[in-house]
C-alpha cells in the first residue's frame, strides 16, 4: 500500500513538471512569434533554438517553432540579400569609377590605381558571394518547405 503511494505521488508530481515544461514551452514559443511580428528574427531564432534544447518533450510547440524558425530564417536571410544588394551596388559604382581613372590615366600613376582597382574588385566579387550565399539560403529553405 505505502509503494503505491508513493508511485502515485510520483506520476502526479511528473504530470504537473510536464504541465509546467509545455506551459514554458508555450510561453517561449509565443515570445518568439512576437520577436518575429516585431521584425526581431535573430532574437526569435534565439529563442526557438532555446525551445529545441530545454523541451524535447514538448512535440507540438517544437512542431510550430520549426515553422517559426523557416520563416524568421528566410526573413532575415531577405533582410541580408536588399542590405547586401545596396553593398554590392555601391561597390560597382565606385569599381566603375575607379577603371574609368584607370582607363584615362593609363600611363601616370598607374600603380596605385591598378591596387585600388584590385582591391574594389576584390570587395565587389566578396559582396557577390556574399549575396549569392543568402539566395541559396532562401531557395533551400523554400524547397524544405515544399518537400
Amino acid at each position: 500500500m505505502q509503494r503505491s503511494l508513493v508511485g502515485s505521488e510520483m506520476c502526479i508530481r511528473d504530470r504537473a513538471c510536464a504541465d509546467n515544461g509545455k506551459e514554458d514551452a508555450r510561453r517561449i514559443l509565443t515570445e518568439a512569434q512576437g520577436q518575429y511580428d516585431k521584425g526581431n528574427y535573430k532574437e526569435s531564432l534565439r529563442l526557438v533554438d532555446s525551445l529545441r534544447r530545454s523541451h524535447p518533450e514538448a512535440v507540438e510547440e517544437r512542431r510550430q517553432a520549426l515553422t517559426l524558425y523557416q520563416d524568421a530564417s528566410e526573413k532575415l536571410a531577405q533582410s541580408e540579400i536588399a542590405r547586401l544588394d545596396m553593398q554590392l551596388q555601391a561597390a560597382q559604382c565606385r569599381l566603375d569609377s575607379m577603371a574609368a581613372v584607370v582607363d584615362s590615366h593609363s600611363g601616370s600613376n598607374g600603380d596605385a590605381a591598378l591596387d585600388k582597382l584590385a582591391r574594389l574588385r576584390q570587395q565587389r566579387d566578396s559582396l557577390q558571394v556574399a549575396f549569392d550565399t543568402q539566395c541559396a539560403m532562401v531557395r533551400l529553405i523554400r524547397e524544405k518547405r515544399k518537400g
